[in-house]
């Protein structure tokens, strides 16, 4: 039903657009009801002031599902790529980001090749990298 729905939206895109949106949407629908159910178990463990990503990625979810209903799609990708990369730079910085490198990072580079272009997932790589360096250097002396 919701693939139908959205090649009624978007059927002037060829069919390669046209699963980008929908599987970015599927994404999106599945992020933001895993934000939801997160909250209240957040403050149930009293553990909302360490994930800052968590408001950030509901937020970016939200505005993405918005600008994909109303026909946007490019700026709805442009949106939740770089929502999706500051989401996970707050947390590694910023939140609980012991030791869950290994799974975040590689998920971000596939997001990137699913969504993006060759060349902006190879300036995400490189920006992985650093980062993940630099976590390593900050998390190591605390």
């Amino acid at each position: 039903m919701v693939y139908k729905y959205f090649a009624s939206l978007n059927s002037d895109e060829n069919s390669i657009v046209q699963d980008k949106i929908k599987y970015l949407f599927l994404f999106n629908l599945l992020t933001f009801f895993i934000c939801l159910i997160s909250f209240p178990v957040a403050i149930y463990r009293n553990t909302l002031s360490g994930r800052p990503g968590l408001f950030i990625m509901s937020f970016v979810s939200s505005i993405t599902l918005i600008l994909l209903l109303n026909r946007k799609p490019k700026y709805a990708i442009v949106f939740s790529s770089i929502g999706f990369l500051l989401t996970m730079t707050v947390g590694a910085f910023f939140g609980t980001f012991h030791g869950h490198e290994g799974i975040y990072f590689p998920t971000i580079i596939i997001f990137f090749l699913l969504f993006t272009s060759l060349r902006v997932t190879s300036l995400t790589i490189l920006y992985n990298f650093f980062m993940s360096i630099a976590v390593y250097f900050i998390k190591r002396e605390e």
